[in-house]
């Protein structure tokens, strides 16, 4: 009896921790442009395969954008094909509308027509920027230095690159990619494994009947699941 008690505490504690981090992990996808056609300077693309668009990249000037893979170079973070802007701007030179809005972390790869291995005192950056619809304010804004990379299991790089993270909190509408260089000729920028739930499918877990429960919540249940675990029940005679 003690045994099969025991073995309902157990159900009942991995129960409750199934409950309470339901809906906690975040959906992404990743655009890594296989197969991706742009023609002109925008493209809209279903992220998650179900026929509706989630995502518009474009370029955020005047200029085209191209899915580059017409030469071999060996990237950290990124790999053939990637998408491509022709030139440094004075503004922001992609644009990432979040159709249905961004919840949670974006992440992605960029390099650079800087050889490796590169002058120390030549430093190119991209920053990323979140935004909502409206507010010219960023919620969020990160940089990050494109750098020669080796010593990795994926080899060294050929090019100076580099990943940026970045998470603001609110969901966010859109996000300008902005690439910034003392050397115009070191150009065409590229980003590549653009990451995030896209399609929002966090949300719409969120929004399923099965409630979550608050993380304050589900530590004073497990201990009292594991008092109640080391009780023994009197024996019966």
């Amino acid at each position: 009896m003690l045994r099969h008690r025991n073995k309902n505490l157990a159900f009942a504690a991995i129960s409750l921790f199934v409950l309470a981090n339901a809906g906690l992990a975040i959906a992404q996808e990743t655009v890594d442009f296989s197969g991706v056609v742009i023609t002109g300077n925008s493209v809209s693309l279903d992220t998650n395969g179900d026929t509706v668009d989630d995502l518009i990249i474009a370029s955020a000037d005047v200029g085209p954008l191209l899915v580059e893979d017409s030469f071999s170079a060996n990237f950290v973070y990124s790999e053939m094909p990637i998408l491509s802007h022709p030139a440094v701007t004075s503004g922001p030179e992609i644009r990432l509308s979040f159709l249905h809005g961004l919840t949670g972390p974006l992440y992605l790869a960029f390099s650079t027509a800087l050889g490796c291995p590169k002058s120390a005192s030549l430093d190119l950056s991209v920053s990323v920027e979140l935004f909502k619809n409206g507010d010219p304010a960023p919620l969020a804004s990160e940089t990050a230095l494109a750098e020669c990379i080796s010593g990795t299991p994926q080899g060294n790089s050929d090019f100076a690159e580099g990943k940026i993270t970045i998470l603001s909190q609110t969901t966010a509408d859109y996000a300008l990619v902005n690439y910034e260089s003392p050397d115009p000729s070191f150009t065409p920028m590229s980003i590549d494994n653009i990451t995030g739930d896209f399609s929002n499918e966090q949300r719409e877990r969120d929004s399923r009947s099965i409630p979550t429960m608050p993380t304050f919540l589900l530590w004073p249940l497990l201990g009292a699941v594991a008092w109640l675990g080391r009780r023994r029940l009197p024996t019966s005679r």
